[in-house]
Formats: structure tokens, sequence, C-alpha cells
């Protein structure tokens, strides 16, 4: 008799057959990544984030590479504390007990984009999603080094498909989980913050298809709101808020003094800097040639060369299909997914700091989920 497994918000898929196909899906990912974690050299900033994290958890103190947030350096730094795994930051060993807990985080990515694309277009559509994944070279690559890009992506989708949840069955606990995953994500990367039109567009498309109240819609993005700041400033230690801060005059981009008032010092420091690296001109290389106000294409092309002619040719079929009409998907996530990751590609493209793929990872995971459109063509087809 076949079973059926919970996991927020439905069941699982049914049969031996696909959880032998997820399985071995899982295991060609998680055996790739693992081998580059034996093969890889030392990244140069692979050090700082084990490091600062390994030094916050000895002094309980954020002290160590202010210009990003230190809940994903606290992981990458826990082997180290915990005696699990040694690593000498003069010698030339990568450190192998931060990278595993980078592979454990991507297989998390993969699982939880594999369910959302399950339970949004079906069986087929949740393969699809799992084996673009799992023949991914960008995301295999950076699963397997001590950076914070993967990390980031995964509680970005995690938090998205939480709140996703918590609308489709009206929970309160679930929207407030979604807002403590995203203060874990803001606490990861301040990049994170480019991807909240993505949850207001959530917000807005399901709740007009619902005929929700705006007063409800309000309240569920003031509990985000909440939930989200308590966990950021936990992280953090809440050293520092709600405390006066003088915030840098010379930002093109300036913080808004309640925001650095109620936010940590650290973390105010941090956004400082990475504000600036956005906005001031840098010297950037492409294709033979530098400049100091970087490339409105530079994405364009990164996606052109890095991204497998499989996942092009599939991305371009979605469209052709939705573009003549031969199959629209009805999903109100899919719809409100686009304008938000729309917002943030527009957002990397535009700004100073262009840092190569592993800065639009976020939209490559939304992409493949999307792409699971496709499954449920066939499988009507």
């Amino acid at each position: 008799m076949k079973r059926s497994f919970q996991l927020i918000g439905g069941p699982l898929p049914e049969g031996r057959n696909q959880y032998l196909l997820a399985f071995l899906l899982l295991s060609l990912f998680f055996g790739q990544a693992a081998y580059l974690v034996s093969v890889y050299s030392q990244a140069h900033d692979e050090p700082l984030h084990t490091v600062a994290g390994a030094l916050y958890l000895q002094s309980g103190r954020f002290s160590g590479g202010t210009a990003n947030p230190p809940f994903l350096q606290v992981l990458f730094g826990l082997p180290s504390w915990l005696g699990l795994s040694t690593y000498d930051l003069k010698g030339d060993r990568p450190p192998y007990g931060g990278r595993m807990v980078n592979v454990a985080l991507g297989l998390l990515l993969v699982i939880v984009a594999s369910l959302w694309s399950y339970k949004l277009f079906g069986n087929w559509g949740g393969t699809l999603t799992l084996a673009l994944f799992a023949f991914s070279p960008s995301f295999i690559a950076h699963t397997a080094i001590t950076t914070t890009d993967v990390g980031v992506t995964t509680l970005i989708v995690l938090a998205i498909y939480v709140y996703w949840q918590g609308h489709e069955s009206k929970s309160i606990l679930l929207t407030v989980l979604s807002g403590g995953i995203f203060g874990l994500a803001f606490a990861s990367k301040f990049t994170a913050a480019a991807l909240i039109p993505v949850a207001i567009f959530i917000e807005l498309f399901t709740s007009r298809n619902r005929q929700a109240t705006w007063l409800r819609v309000l309240v569920n993005l003031l509990l985000v709101s909440i939930a989200c700041w308590i966990v950021f400033s936990s992280v953090y230690l809440f050293d520092g808020c709600f405390y006066e801060k003088r915030v840098r005059p010379d930002l093109k981009i300036p913080i808004p003094s309640f925001l650095a008032w109620m936010s940590p010092t650290q973390a105010v420091k941090g956004l400082e800097i990475k504000l600036s690296e956005m906005t001031r001109p840098g010297i950037h290389y492409y294709l033979g040639e530098y400049t100091k106000s970087g490339y409105w294409y530079y994405y364009p092309t990164i996606i052109c060369l890095k991204t497998p002619m499989g996942t092009v040719f599939l991305a371009l079929v979605f469209i052709y299909l939705i573009v003549s009409r031969a199959y629209i998907p009805k999903s109100y996530a899919l719809y409100s997914m686009v304008p938000g990751l729309w917002f943030y590609f527009s957002f990397l493209t535009t700004n100073q700091a262009q840092g190569g793929i592993r800065h639009i990872l976020p939209c490559y995971a939304f992409l493949f989920i999307s792409l699971g459109a496709l499954g449920k063509f066939v499988q009507r087809s």
C-alpha cells in the first residue's frame, strides 16, 4: 500500500520509482560536490568566512569580516570551533569542514526547490527541477567552496517557499516562520534584501486571487517584518540596537536614520561598506577590457556563456509555449516570482559590484523551479 508523507502543506510524491529517481539525482549532486570539496584549492575568501565565524563563536562578538553578515560565517566556522575539522590560516589546506557545511546547505536547497516544483507542477515537474540542479555546473561548483552565495540562495528559496505555503494554508505560524528565515537570509548576505519584492508580489497576487482584505495583507507583511528584524538582530546579539548611530553622509543610497537606530551597529557598518562598493567606481574586467563603470550586459553575457545549453533550450521552449498560448501554467506563485526576480536582476545589472555568476544563483534557483512547469506540460500531453 502506497504511503503519503506530509511536509508543510501537502503530500510528497508516492511510489518507489519517484523516490528512487529522486535519491539518484540527489546522490549525483552530492557526489559531484563532495568530490570537488576534496580537489579544489583554497579560494581567496574562504579563510575570511571560516576564521570570522570561529572568532565569533569563541568571543561572542562579531568583530571580523564586517562587510559580510555573520550567520553563514558562524556555520562555516562551527566545525573548527567544535574540533571536528582543523584549519590552519597560514597553510594551504582548505577548510574542509566549512565546505561540507556548504554542501549540506546545497542539498537543502535542491530538496526544497524540488518539493516546491512538485507541489506546483506534479511529479514530473519536481523531477525536472531536481535534474536541472543535479546537472548545473554553477551550483555544483559553488556548493563545494566556503562562500555565502549558495547558503543565502538556500535561505531565500526556503523563506519564500514557507511564505507561499503560509498563504496557501492561511497559517499565521508559517507566515511568521518565513519572516524568521528571511532574517537569517539577511544575516547571511545583505543583497538578500533585493528579493523582498518577490514576497510582496506573492502577497499581492495570491491575495487578489483569494480576495483577501488589505488589512490581512498589511498584517502578514507586518508579521514577516517583525519576525525578520528579531531574528536578524539576534544573530548580532542585539548589539547596538536602539542606539543613535552616525550614518555616512556620502552614500548615494542613504540608510534611513530610523533603520540605523533600530539595527545592530556592526550590521549598519557592513551595510555602509556594501552600499559604498555598489555605487563607487571600481576597476572591472570583461572580455579583455577594463572599465570603472561596469557593463550593463555583463550578467546577460555570463548567463549565455555559463548556462548549459540544455537549460537554455528548456527556457526558450517554456517562453515559446507561454507566448504562443500553447500552455499557460495556472500558478499565481509562478507569475508572482517574475516581477521580483526581474527587479533583483536589474538591481545587480545596474550596480558597480559585478562579481560573477555566483551573484545571480537565486535567479537560477527560481528559474529551475519555474521550468518544472514543462514537466506538467509533458505529462498532460
